[in-house]
C-alpha cells in the first residue's frame, strides 16, 4: 500500500474518525484506525470503531498501490498533526509481509507499526441463503450474549480437503438452524469461486440483519469485500461498509446436537 497526500486532508479525516476511538480500548485492536487504499477510485477511506459506533470517510488521494492497514490513532494523529501543510506520503509496503508504515515529508520519516486483517470475498447468493436460513433462530436475550449472534465457521468437505463449505448457525437454546453453503458447488460459477482462510466467528444477529437489507437490492453475482481482525468484521459492497464487533466467547458445539442416524424419514411437499 502507497499513498500520496495532502497533510490537511489526512489530518482532518483522520481527526474525524478518532472520534470513535475509545481512550481506553478492550482490546487493544480498537484503538488503531483502519485505512483502505483504492487504486480504481484513487481515494482512501478511514475507518475507527469503538466496540458499539463506527465512523468512516475517505478523501481523494494518489493511490500508488492499493491496500489496508490498521495504525494506532493517537500517534498516527500525533505525527500527522506536527507535519508541515506539504504533500505526505504513506508506505506500507507489501501487505502481505510487512505491517511497518512509512510516513515521509520534508519534515522527517516516521515509521509505524501496524497489524494485519484477513480478507475474502463472499458471493451475495451464498450470504443470503446462510443469513435467510439461520437468522430466526438467534436469541434475543442478551444475558446469553453468544447466542444474540450467528455463528460462521469454515470446514473441508472431507480430510486433506480446500475448504469448500462456509456453515452458518444460529441457536437460543430452544431450536437451531443451520445452513452448509457450498462456496466452489456446480451451481457457483467458475469466475466466483471462493478460496477462504479457515475461521470461525460469530457476528451478531442485528448487525447481519442490516447485512441483509444492505444486500436487498444488489445482484445475486456480486461479491461482497469482507476483512476481519481479532475484534471487528467489516462488509463493503460498492460505497457501503457495514462495520460490527465480533461476539466474544465460545459458541456451543451445536454439532453434537445434529442426529447423525434417523429410525424414520419422509418427504413432504413444502
Amino acid at each position: 500500500m502507497k499513498i500520496v497526500c495532502s497533510q490537511s486532508d489526512l489530518k482532518n479525516n483522520l481527526s474525524l474518525v478518532s472520534r470513535a476511538v475509545p481512550s481506553r480500548a478492550e482490546p487493544a485492536v480498537l484503538a488503531n484506525v483502519l485505512m483502505i487504499a483504492t487504486e480504481a477510485t484513487q481515494k482512501v477511506s478511514m475507518v475507527a470503531f469503538d466496540g458499539s459506533m463506527g465512523i468512516k470517510t475517505s478523501f481523494n488521494a494518489e493511490v500508488v498501490q492499493g491496500g489496508r492497514i490498521t495504525l494506532p490513532a493517537k500517534l498516527f494523529n500525533d505525527i500527522v498533526t506536527r507535519l508541515p501543510e506539504m504533500e505526505i506520503t504513506l508506505d506500507a509496503g507489501d501487505e502481505e509481509e510487512s505491517f511497518i508504515a512509512t510516513i515521509s515529508s520534508v519534515g522527517g520519516e516516521f515509521k509505524l507499526t501496524g497489524a494485519g486483517e484477513q480478507k475474502m470475498e463472499l458471493p451475495i447468493a451464498l450470504l443470503n441463503e446462510g443469513l435467510g436460513g439461520c437468522l430466526f433462530a438467534a436469541s434475543t436475550e442478551l444475558s446469553k450474549q453468544v447466542l444474540t449472534g450467528v455463528h460462521l465457521k469454515t470446514k473441508a468437505l472431507g480430510e486433506g480437503d480446500n475448504t469448500d463449505i462456509l456453515e452458518f448457525a444460529a441457536t437460543d437454546s430452544h431450536r437451531l438452524a443451520v445452513v452448509a453453503t457450498d462456496l466452489n458447488g456446480k451451481d457457483i460459477e467458475a469466475e466466483s469461486t471462493v478460496d477462504l482462510p479457515e475461521f470461525a466467528v460469530t457476528i451478531p444477529a442485528k448487525a447481519l440483519r442490516e447485512l441483509e437489507r444492505i444486500l436487498g437490492d444488489a445482484s445475486s453475482t456480486d461479491r461482497v469485500k469482507v476483512s476481519f481482525d481479532d475484534v471487528v468484521m467489516i462488509f463493503e459492497l460498492g460505497d457501503r461498509l457495514l462495520t460490527s464487533a465480533k461476539i466474544p466467547g465460545d459458541y456451543p458445539a451445536y454439532g453434537q446436537l445434529i442426529p447423525k442416524d434417523f429410525a424414520r424419514e419422509m418427504v413432504v411437499d413444502r
